[in-house]
């Protein structure tokens, strides 16, 4: 019995840091200067490997410890493995056959990962990424402002980065914080990631797991304003208005027993709600009328008009990646999807690829609906915002984030489950 005991016990240590492990290749992936920068060509080239064997280790001994069985979702994953493999045969370019080829395994590795915790009440993975992403922050809360800011800490050395322009250098400090971009003088926190938005994007992810599903402790509350202050440092209007969406799903989640507490908060919710909408509106309005706005503007238009010319199957993987204009099967198409990941994948892929992703969206507010679950469907809301505003296409946080809101039941019952003989 102690044997048994001990044996389960060592399974689950290893379980808890292999967890942590591949959050951090989840991490790096989401464009980090680690891959995107030639100085560190050996973390990118090996992370697809890394990702595919602690995977198989991490699904082994998940099955072992939790008895997990063959079911219908992972049925559907091979189903939805096999959608994927015929839009890459649809590519006929060569390169872009190669690339969907990698796509599609990511995805069945992802998938796995997803599948093996998709009753946990929070996968092991996705607190392993909020606490790394915790840690990620402080260190670039200490670095911006004794570096960038009182520059009592200097850079140690330049590396070149290969992000919007075709390579440019920037400063490091010590390969844990970089300077990546300013406005208006001064230096926003972006600190492992290739822009201030990427930093954001992830800021705001690990702040809304912390904030929706994690226990309501004093540690939490700390991460929870180290986030929000390394979040603000990167001057990202993506960050304040999802801070202020946050702050309206709070507002309406708190229950006080006191009826004369709830009469305060209903009265302050008449002025609150309206207000944290005309502030939103307010800072999209302003943010249009940036380049950055601009951008984002054309980066949509381009992609509907790429789109057009294929509806279905839309124009091949990263067929709009090139600047200026683009020959693809004699058809012209201008450069898209440099600023949101729904301009990207429906210029590349059209409904077809489109598609999976509002049905995993549907499903998840559907089992919102169906359990009353309002966190998760606020975190759906945050997931499809950031889907709309921030490039993170084909990297495994995407894939990791859209194939969890599909498969996650932490409830007592689903159809998904029923066993299947293999």
């Amino acid at each position: 019995m102690n044997r048994n005991i001990r044996k389960r016990n060592g399974s689950a240590k290893i379980v808890n840091i292999l967890s942590y492990l591949l959050a951090l290749i989840i991490i790096f992936n989401c464009n980090t200067v680690y891959v995107t920068s030639t100085n560190f060509g050996f973390i990118s080239s090996k992370l697809p490997y890394l990702l595919i064997i602690c995977t198989v280790i991490y699904v082994i001994y998940q099955t072992r410890l939790n008895g997990i069985k063959a079911d219908i979702a992972l049925l559907i994953g091979v189903l939805l493995a096999m959608y994927l493999g015929i839009f890459v045969v649809f590519n006929s370019i060569l390169a872009a056959k190669i690339t969907g080829i990698s796509i599609v395994i990511n995805f069945i590795t992802v998938f796995m990962l997803v599948w093996v915790e998709r009753h946990s009440r929070i996968p092991k993975i996705l607190q392993a990424y909020a606490n790394i992403m915790v840690i990620i922050a402080t260190v670039s809360i200490v670095f911006w402002i004794f570096g960038s800011y009182l520059h009592l800490i200097a850079p140690n050395k330049m590396v070149s980065i290969a992000w919007g322009d075709p390579s440019r250098m920037i400063p490091s400090y010590y390969n844990i914080y970089f300077e990546t971009q300013y406005f208006n003088f001064t230096i926003r926190n972006s600190a492992i990631f290739v822009e201030a938005p990427m930093a954001a994007l992830n800021f705001l992810l690990a702040l809304s797991i912390l904030v929706l599903f994690q226990d309501k402790t004093k540690f939490n509350k700390i991460k929870v304003i180290i986030l929000i202050i390394a979040g603000c440092l990167t001057i990202s209007t993506t960050i304040y208005i999802g801070l202020m969406l946050l702050f309206i799903f709070k507002l309406f989640s708190n229950k006080n027993a006191n009826r004369s507490v709830e009469a305060i908060k209903y009265v302050f919710s008449i002025v609150a709600v309206p207000t944290v909408f005309y502030i939103i509106s307010q800072l999209f309005s302003s943010k249009l009328m940036t380049n950055s706005g601009i951008s984002r503007k054309l980066d949509y238009l381009n992609a509907f008009s790429a789109w057009k010319n294929n509806p279905i199957f839309g124009m091949g993987i990263n067929a709009g990646l090139n600047e200026g204009v683009n020959v693809i099967n004699g058809i012209k198409i201008s450069h898209y999807g440099f600023s949101s990941s729904f301009s990207k994948l429906l210029g590349d892929g059209g409904l077809f690829i489109i598609l999976p992703v509002v049905l995993a969206i549907v499903i998840s507010i559907r089992k919102s609906m169906m359990y009353k679950d309002r966190s998760r469907m606020f975190f759906t809301i945050i997931l499809v915002y950031l889907f709309m505003t921030i490039i993170f296409a084909q990297n495994y946080l995407m894939y990791y984030l859209f194939i969890l809101i599909a498969l996650w039941t932490p409830y007592r019952f689903d159809h998904f489950s029923k066993k299947i003989q293999i």
